[in-house]
């Protein structure tokens, strides 16, 4: 049986990228999980091939940057939260 675990569509809007990302309402996390390391794997080992770096100087950075934008993230989706918590 097939299932959808995850789906990710760009939509270009004037200047602005709007991005749509469906996970499928039967994705297990540990699968889900697999599809977002696997794609990470993907991503890391091609920026460590573009940059003439070592796998590991690659993850690195690459988990670094990762860890940048979680925050940027949780920052955005969570500043009315963070405003009413503030005053």
């Amino acid at each position: 049986m097939r299932r959808m675990i995850i789906n990710a569509m760009a939509q270009q809007q004037l200047k602005d990228t709007q991005l749509e990302v469906n996970i499928g309402k039967d994705a297990k996390l540990n699968e889900l999980e697999f599809v977002l390391i696997k794609t990470m794997y993907f991503l890391v080992t091609q920026y460590a091939k573009d940059n003439h770096l070592t796998f590991n100087q690659a993850a690195k950075r690459y988990s670094q940057a990762v860890n940048v934008q979680l925050g940027v993230m949780y920052d955005l989706e969570n500043k009315h939260a963070n405003q009413h918590s503030n005053s």
